[in-house]
């Protein structure tokens, strides 16, 4: 659901967002398998209790846009699960923004990767990765000192890693 307008899938919803101008929200309605897409839009996610089951290589590719992921459900449920198939939930290509209020975010490979410089991630939510290969990371890239992270409300701008990965 965008805007109180209804899709008849995820894909769809998330295709009409990148079309809006301004800050759009996406609410879940029921849980979803989602093979991952570009992002150009300002987004606000709201998993709303429900899973995206990611089936592609990524979640989302940013190419320009910001995202805020948030779960608004009381039980607090709402997930992306990229642990079966996904390389990287999130990537950030140059001056994105990513901020992950709460949810729950898994991963097969990274988490997040800022491929490009300039990113601004703030995590707040749940990220757990499923590392097999033992060069994954939570939060893994390019990231430099003009980046910002911010851990549950710790800033990270000089960031301390080896090689390329934090955390």
């Amino acid at each position: 659901e965008v805007g109180g307008e209804k899709f008849e899938s995820f894909e769809d919803a998330i295709s009409y967002a990148n079309e809006q101008t301004g800050t759009v929200t996406v609410t879940l309605l029921a849980d979803v398998e989602f093979s991952g897409d570009d992002l150009y839009a300002d987004m606000i996610l709201d998993l709303n209790g429900k899973t995206i089951t990611a089936t592609g290589s990524y979640v989302f590719w940013f190419e320009g846009g910001s995202l805020v992921v948030k779960d608004s459900s009381a039980e607090k449920t709402g997930m992306i699960d990229g642990s079966a198939t996904v390389g990287n939930v999130f990537l950030l290509m140059g001056e994105e923004t990513l901020t992950i209020e709460s949810g729950k975010i898994h991963a097969n490979n990274n988490v997040i990767y800022a491929y490009g410089s300039g990113a601004t991630v703030t995590v707040n939510g749940y990220l757990n990765l499923r590392q097999e290969a033992g060069t994954d990371a939570a939060i893994i890239g390019a990231l430099a000192k003009n980046d910002t992270v911010d851990i549950e409300e710790k800033s990270y701008t000089e960031i301390n890693y080896n090689d390329n990965n934090l955390l």
